[in-house]
């Protein structure tokens, strides 16, 4: 189940951004739909802190979601591979980051996920890719994942060093004023679908 059908059954008052082509994350009209959900991210921090621990083993029924979610598979599981990476597919093998991407910063041919280094050994978590978009094929917001209330700005200047722009996913913070934005990751994920 994504995190879109959760908070959807488990919050129908929660109003939910639409899907955003991750080409255009940064885009300004995404700025202007963050910003009109701003005064509710109490209400999604708490959303996806539910999604994250729904149906684990050893919960209380009363701890569980409404048994009209049983039969959805929940979240995925995490668990760590002999690669160790961590692998959010429900027993899947973990895809591997391309090897080439933490010296040159883009990855193999046919790869659609890789991470990157900086001059520095910075690692940014998701570098941009071409996808095939609307309008033809385009370059993804790079994106780094922080789960911090605070202090954000250092990380997000890492992105900025290497790729001038991105996003940098937190638990609570929203600022669209930077090159780099910060984006509560339950938003970041209701956009990215």
């Amino acid at each position: 189940m994504t995190f879109r059908a959760f908070a959807d059954a488990t919050r129908p008052g929660l109003v939910l951004p639409g899907p955003v082509h991750p080409a255009h994350l940064q885009d300004t009209s995404v700025a202007y739909t963050l910003d009109e959900v701003r005064f509710d991210l109490d209400a999604y921090d708490l959303a996806w802190q539910d999604y994250l621990t729904a149906g684990k083993p050893g919960e209380a029924p009363s701890q569980r979601p409404d048994p009209q979610l049983a039969a959805e598979p929940g979240p995925p599981r995490v668990r760590r591979t002999r690669h160790d990476q961590v692998d959010r597919s429900n027993h899947r093998p973990a895809p591997r980051p391309c090897h080439r991407s933490h010296r040159r910063g883009s990855p193999h041919r046919n790869d659609t996920i890789g991470y990157a280094r900086t001059g520095a050994g910075n690692e940014v978590d998701l570098l941009p890719v071409l996808v095939t978009g609307p309008a033809g094929p385009a370059r993804t917001v790079p994106l780094e994942g922080q789960w911090v209330d605070s202090r954000w700005r250092g990380d997000a200047r890492t992105i900025e060093g290497k790729y001038s722009q991105g996003i940098l996913a937190t638990k609570s913070i929203l600022n669209t004023d930077h090159p780099s934005w910060a984006i509560p990751a339950p938003l970041l994920a209701l956009s990215l679908q």
